[in-house]
């Protein structure tokens, strides 16, 4: 009991002892007095202290791990709510510590303006025109990832604009190239003819003469404008001049066309082969103009030539149902030689269409076209 009494009276002093001295902070002491509206600074093991309370608008700002904080000015850019503007506008300090202004014409001064979220939202830059009118640049849900550095200079009107590649380099305006489906040419000599020249700006003529011809030069250089003929190659154009005079003996008949007989005349000829139609269904005996469209659908059967033709004479058979493979078709040489056989033709082919033209007596009727 005496012990309990000794513990007791002892306890009791240090409790009294607390009271009257409350700056021992380890066991949670605390001052006896803070400033009104300060805000509370630790000090280790020593007593804590509170800020001067500061002046409205302030800022409780550090001043590094040395010094306690204290209430000053915030930023440099001025204090106060915005008391100019528009809803939608930005804000921002007209000048240093002048109140917070709104204006549609803001400088925004920082390295990198981040439009959208990564992974989460699009970014989109809305232009509104003056009076009416919204541009939208939206980029693509994939957007890819490079620069689109816009030029160094405004270029001239009408220029494209080019890509930099989306590196480093700078876009440019000026002439879209072959390669990327231009011209690669910013004039074209009025009236002449366009050419091409590879991955290089497309060329064009000289506009040349009246009567003048576009004459090849050859692989390896340009056509160009000459005078029609002046070519000494076989292809070149023939512009002499010859009077060749027709005999008026006997006015022409529909289908006859100017025919030479000598180097300086012609006469008007029904030409050889293919001027005088006929549809054949039965044994026929040809002319040498014949063009005969023969219908075998009935039966087969034989067609003789002439037995005189004059050389070059021509006659031309077609199968008109499509029916000389099932029905064929005969023709009879009349003494003479096709493709120097005095045997009869037999054609089986269906659809067939030819003409056998008549050269010499030892050969006979050749077939051509």
């Amino acid at each position: 009991m005496k012990k309990i009494l000794i513990l007791l009276a002892l306890f009791s002093n240090f409790a009294l002892a607390q009271i009257n001295n409350p700056t021992f902070v380890g066991p949670g002491g605390r001052p006896t007095t803070f400033t009104n509206h300060g805000v509370l600074v630790g000090k280790g093991t020593a007593n804590a202290t509170a800020t001067a309370a500061g002046t409205s608008g302030q800022c409780l700002t550090s001043n590094g791990p040395s010094a306690d904080p204290t209430y000053q000015t915030c930023g440099a850019g001025g204090t106060g709510t915005v008391n100019s503007g528009t809803a939608g506008q930005m804000t921002y300090y007209a000048t240093t510590g002048t109140a917070v202004s709104g204006t549609p014409n803001v400088t925004v001064n920082l390295g990198d303006l981040f439009l959208g979220i990564l992974n989460t939202t699009g970014g989109q830059l809305d232009i509104f025109g003056a009076t009416s009118g919204d541009i939208s640049i939206i980029p693509q849900a994939a957007a890819g990832t490079y620069n689109f550095n816009l030029p160094t200079s405004a270029g001239t009107s009408g220029q494209a604009l080019l890509s930099g590649g989306g590196g480093s380099t700078a876009q440019s305006y000026g002439t879209l190239a072959v390669p990327a489906g231009g011209t690669g040419a910013v004039t074209l000599t009025a009236h002449g003819i366009l050419l091409g020249e590879g991955t290089s700006a497309i060329g064009a003529t000289a506009a040349g003469t009246a009567g003048q011809c576009l004459l090849s030069n050859g692989p390896s250089a340009d056509a160009t404008f000459q005078t029609c003929g002046s070519s000494t190659s076989a292809n070149g154009l023939n512009s002499a001049t010859t009077t060749v005079n027709v005999s008026a003996a006997a006015a022409p008949t529909s289908g006859q066309v100017i025919t030479a007989t000598s180097g300086t005349s012609a006469t008007w000829q029904t030409p050889a082969g293919g001027s005088n139609y006929v549809v054949e269904t039965t044994t026929y005996g040809a002319s040498s103009s014949d063009y005969i469209l023969a219908d075998t659908t009935s039966a087969a059967f034989t067609i003789t030539l002439p037995a005189a033709p004059a050389q070059f004479a021509r006659i031309c058979f077609i199968d008109a149902a499509g029916t000389f493979n099932t029905n064929t078709l005969t023709i009879n040489p009349n003494s003479l030689k096709i493709m120097g056989s005095t045997s009869n033709m037999t054609v089986t082919t269906q659809y067939a269409n030819f003409c056998l033209v008549y050269y010499t007596s030892g050969l006979g009727w050749r077939i051509g076209n």
